[in-house]
Parts: structure tokens; sequence; C-alpha cells
């Protein structure tokens, strides 16, 4: 990316924005709560370690879990399948029979699975471990994804909650210099419909769009900061695109008087939040889920609505 713009500065009226349903704070969850408040009629019902005794033993529990993948997998099964007997889990996991029979007794001894009539089936506390200790790996899962950008970059500046999002990062590389571009524009190439903000100026990325929608139709709207307006109205090959973006019936350009938090592109499926460090990419994080693309979408939009059309 050829120049930064002021900085990432987050500016008054990111700060101001309400984070709603996809934001930092009550974002759902893929079993249809939210990450932040459990509703009150299902508080109760849930056991809740409270001393340090019982938070021992819980913890215990799910060292227990998580030492055996075997384990895990059975008691899925059963949660989604059961009731199933012995030898259906033997040839669904191609286990020994003593293998399954062990961990079966070490879940139904937890509690967490029951026999009856040589049959198994989870009870409504392994239903809870099962479907909790999934959120668990997704969200350890995440983390480890995020790890980078969370160690460099204030993510205080971002109002989206990735916590049980599938993403992918990409972070500098010494090695490729440009693979944060080219992953850009991977995803700019083939796009039908694009929502843009424009923190920095990416002559590659400018490039993509540019055939996108002067040779597929693409429908673009990309809004900029005024460094990033000041440089493509200042160098030639730069004018020379805008100007046949400009011509285009599908695309419109508009100028946002203020800072970007991050580099923001709403695709047809997918989402890329840019992060920037000292006026630099430091990370791109990428995902398809819903609420991603429903963020996107009325973030570009609120910078839009304060935004005013590019001129030449």
């Amino acid at each position: 990316m050829d120049e930064a713009t002021d900085g990432a500065r987050v500016d008054e009226r990111t700060e101001a924005r309400d984070s709603g349903g996809d934001g930092v704070t009550g974002t759902e969850r893929t079993d249809g709560g939210t990450t932040g408040d459990v509703p009150s009629q299902f508080a109760s019902e849930r056991p809740t370690p409270t001393t340090a005794g019982e938070r021992s033993e819980a913890i215990e529990a799910v060292e227990f879990l998580a030492r055996s993948e075997t384990r895990v997998r059975i008691l899925n099964a059963l949660v989604e399948s059961g009731p199933l007997t012995r030898d259906d889990l033997q040839r669904r996991f191609d286990a020994a029979r003593t293998t399954v029979q062990r961990n079966l007794d070490a879940l139904t001894e937890r509690g967490w699975v029951r026999e009856r009539n040589r049959e198994y089936d989870a009870t409504q506390a392994g239903e809870w471990v099962a479907e909790d200790f999934g959120h668990l790996v997704r969200t350890v899962d995440t983390a480890s994804e995020l790890a980078p950008v969370y160690e460099h970059v204030d993510t205080g500046a971002v109002d989206l909650n990735l916590r049980h999002m599938d993403v992918s990062v990409t972070t500098p590389d010494p090695a490729d210099p440009l693979k944060m571009i080219h992953e850009q524009v991977k995803h700019i190439e083939g796009a039908e419909y694009l929502r843009m903000l424009f923190p920095l100026t990416c002559a590659q990325a400018l490039e993509a769009l540019h055939q996108q929608v002067t040779e597929a139709g693409a429908d673009l709207e990309l809004v900029v900061t005024p460094a990033v307006a000041e440089n493509l109205r200042s160098e030639a090959d730069y004018r020379e695109l805008v100007a046949d973006l400009q011509a285009a019936e599908t695309a419109s350009l508009w100028v946002y008087e203020g800072q970007f938090p991050y580099y923001l592109g709403r695709y047809a499926d997918t989402v890329e939040l840019g992060l920037v460090e000292d006026g630099q990419p430091a990370a791109l994080v990428a995902t398809e889920d819903e609420r991603a693309r429903r963020w996107a979408e009325r973030t570009v939009e609120e910078y839009r609505t304060e935004a005013t059309p590019f001129e030449r």
C-alpha cells in the first residue's frame, strides 16, 4: 500500500456508534444466545461453580474431556444422534470395543451419559457440556488465529466481536511483502458487489476495482479519507482509473471528512477487515459470517451518509 493517511485514529463518531447485536456487546452466538448476557429464564438452569473447590472440580472435568478426542466424539454423537448402542458407536468410529466401553463408562460416571436397555444417550448435563465445550474449542481456535492482531493493534477501534466467528488472518510477511495486498486483491477479483472504506491508497486494489467495474459491471461504493482522495487527484495513474470509475453507472466514490479506524471491504460473501498500525497495514481479517456482513453493510452505509461525492 503506497501512502498512509494521518494514521488509524478513531474519530468521535466511531466511539459513539451503537454496537448493536453485531458489535462488541451482546453478539449473537451460534446457539442463538449471546456472548454477553444469559436470558434470566435459563440462567438458573445451569450449574455455576461458586467456590474455589467447585471451580477446581469443574476445571478437572474439562481437562478430563479435553484429554480424549474419543470422549468428545462419543458425547457429540450421543447429543446429535442418540440413543446409540455401544456397537453403533464402535462402527461409527472404527474403534476397539474396549475403548468405546471404557469411555462410555467414564462419561456415565460423570453423569453426562446414561444407559437404558443397552442403549446410551446424553443427559441434559451432557448436552450442556458438549455444547459449551464446542464453544470453548471454537473460541480458543479463533483466539489463536487473532493473536497476532490483538498483540499489536488497538482492537478497541473495532466495534465487531469476532469471538464466535470463523476467521482467517493474514499478517505482514518479510518473505512476501505483498502477501496482504494479494489477499485483498483476491477477494476483489470476481466480486460483483463491493462496499469499501479506504484509509490507505493501494494501487493494486484500485486497479482490481477498476477492472471489476469497467469489465464486469460490478456494483461499487467506495468511501475514502481526504488524504486518499488527494492522492487519487494528484497522481496521474490514479486520475485515469478514477475517471473511469466515475463514468461507470455502477460505481460511486465518496470522501469522508475524517479518519477510518480500519480498512473495510464488504463483498458478496466475504468481509475483510484491515487493521492499521502506525499508518501501515498490520493485519487483514477475513470472514464469511453473516453477522459480520450485516455489520459491514451498516458501517459502510453510516460513513457514506456523512460523506460527500468525490470531485476530481
